[in-house]
């Protein structure tokens, strides 16, 4: 008889990895199942055998028992017999406190204003009812989620509470909180809350209220939009005058022009005095300063000067030495043609 060895397979290998890892996870269950109390129910229902009396008369957690587990308050959960909080009602009830106490700075905010909100027929308190708080987060669904078992009242009420519990050791938000009873300080509309913090201001309040709050800010915002405005206003100008340039000089090329064809026709001088051509050109520009004529004009004569065509000399005319400019490229009757730009048509 042949003596054969017996072996595994790969296939076997894993037969036995899975059932190992079957079995880590029965003991596991079996012991979650072993460790976790079972508690006798509160009422009339069924108790199962070796249960543990329900701890809701020793822990305020603890509303009752029923099926063997316990049943926490709104806000806590059921973790291995006991009643932990719920983190996301603590990160829910936190963001409402921020939100309160935003609120309460804009009510004071409105209260510094009061001498505007007056003479408009309106009066603002820096006091804000804990009814009134609690309607204008209302039907939020960061505080009212269906998905959890807590409450918009179960947000709100912890909120406050903690509000008044911070106030008393003297942490986080609550010092810059400040309750006020009414004369019913059970009823939730006669509890009044404001806030130490600083006022948020109304934007629509009067400006001078503004500048008194915030006088550096307002000086330099007012500092930087006449910079703006004189910046946007010089570049206007320099546009415009650029266009008035470019037409002046086309208005006096055409004089020249003209001039040296009529010349030839009628036998006169080419030239003409500088002093003639500025005042034709100025009369066709009346709407203009006489300080912006005269920066302009200066700007001409600069062109003129290092135009070749276009010859400066001082001449005598009439007794007097005078300035006098002349075309000196030759030219065709058809090319003299008056300009039709903006500021020499005004």
């Amino acid at each position: 008889d042949e003596v054969r060895e017996l072996g595994y397979s790969a296939v076997d290998y894993v037969y036995f990895i899975v059932l190992l890892l079957l079995e880590v996870i029965l003991i596991a269950a079996l012991a979650s199942v072993l460790s976790t109390p079972v508690y006798c129910s509160s009422g009339d229902g069924y108790s199962p055998p070796g249960c543990i009396p329900c701890p809701h008369l020793d822990d305020y957690l603890v509303l009752h028992c029923v099926d063997g587990k316990i049943v926490c308050k709104t806000g806590f959960l059921e973790r291995n017999g006991k009643c932990v909080e719920d983190e996301e009602l603590t990160l829910r009830y936190a963001e409402l406190m921020e939100e309160i106490d935003h609120q309460l700075r804009w009510a004071k905010g409105n209260h510094a204003t009061s001498h505007y909100l007056t003479a408009v027929g309106k009066s603002e308190s820096p006091l804000v009812s804990q009814a009134e708080l609690k309607v204008a987060f209302a039907g939020n669904p960061r505080y009212d989620d269906e998905s959890h078992d807590f409450t918009y009242n179960a947000v709100f009420n912890k909120a406050i509470g903690e509000l008044r519990r911070r106030e008393s050791i003297g942490k986080g938000v609550g010092p810059h909180i400040v309750e006020r009873v009414g004369t019913d300080s059970s009823h939730p509309s006669n509890i009044m809350w404001g806030t130490y913090s600083d006022p948020i201001t109304p934007l629509w309040s009067r400006p001078e209220s503004i500048v008194r709050q915030y006088p550096q800010e307002v000086s330099v915002v007012l500092i930087a939009v006449v910079f703006i405005l004189f910046v946007r206003y010089r570049y206007r100008l320099s546009q415009e005058d650029r266009v008035i340039l470019k037409d002046w000089l086309a208005e006096v090329e055409y004089v020249l022009m003209k001039q040296k064809t009529r010349a030839k026709e009628n036998r006169e001088p080419e030239w003409v005095t500088v002093a003639g051509i500025r005042s034709h050109v100025f009369a066709k520009n009346d709407a203009l300063s006489k300080g912006r004529k005269a920066d302009i004009w200066k700007r001409v004569n600069e062109v003129v000067q290092n135009d070749e065509r276009i010859l400066e000399l001082p001449r005598h005319y009439y007794g007097e030495t005078v300035v006098t400019w002349q075309w000196e490229v030759p030219i065709l009757h058809s090319e003299v043609r008056e300009p039709q730009g903006v500021a020499a048509s005004k």
